[in-house]
């Protein structure tokens, strides 16, 4: 997603609202700042910002660190919509990458044909949603201190994300300050 930046704006909210495709918006149209288009509008279905790059002064982006409060130029992002540009930042476009929702299903679509709907999840993901989809539908509704068939994929479901967090197929997260190699300690 791109987003333009105002020079006297530091605080942008990343919503639908502010896109600049989006007609049935209340906000203003010179107040819109995320560049989207009719074509390929921003669908609302920010879950988290991975990475925020800037638009240097010779045309390249630039990553740009975020939450560090050591670091002065850094971004900081307040909640999972949000970020805040720091007062140093010399820019005029944002590159933001971030993680995206699932596309919502059309319940007409689901209930008469589930075949025609499709999930996206990584084939290594796969074995763990069967646990789980075996256990919701083998466990009855309001009897959890028996034992039904059911608790026993749900025990599958919890060791298989156990493996694939132990094979490290989840997404990496960096967390730390960075002072240790930054200041060659490491």
């Amino acid at each position: 997603m791109l987003v333009r930046v105002t020079p006297d704006v530091r605080a942008y909210i990343l919503s639908a609202d502010y896109a600049t495709s989006n007609t049935e918006s209340e906000v203003p149209t010179e107040n819109r700042y995320i560049q989207d288009s009719v074509a390929a509008p921003f669908q609302n279905d920010l879950l988290k910002v991975e990475r925020v790059y800037a638009k240097s002064s010779v045309g390249h982006f630039d990553e740009l660190d975020a939450n560090k409060p050591d670091n002065p130029s850094a971004v900081t992002l307040t909640e999972f919509n949000s970020l805040v540009l720091p007062d140093t930042l010399k820019t005029d476009l944002l590159k933001v990458i971030y993680r995206g929702d699932h596309p919502p299903f059309d319940i007409h679509r689901v209930i008469p044909a589930p075949q025609l709907i499709s999930v996206y999840i990584p084939p290594s993901y796969l074995q763990a949603l069967l646990y789980f989809v075996a256990s919701r539908a083998l466990n009855p509704v309001g009897m959890v201190a028996e034992f039904h068939e059911g608790n026993g994929y749900m025990q599958k479901f919890e060791m298989e994300c156990s493996r694939l967090e132990q094979l490290n197929y989840s997404l990496d997260q960096e967390h730390g300050d960075g002072r240790f190699e930054r200041n060659g300690w490491v």
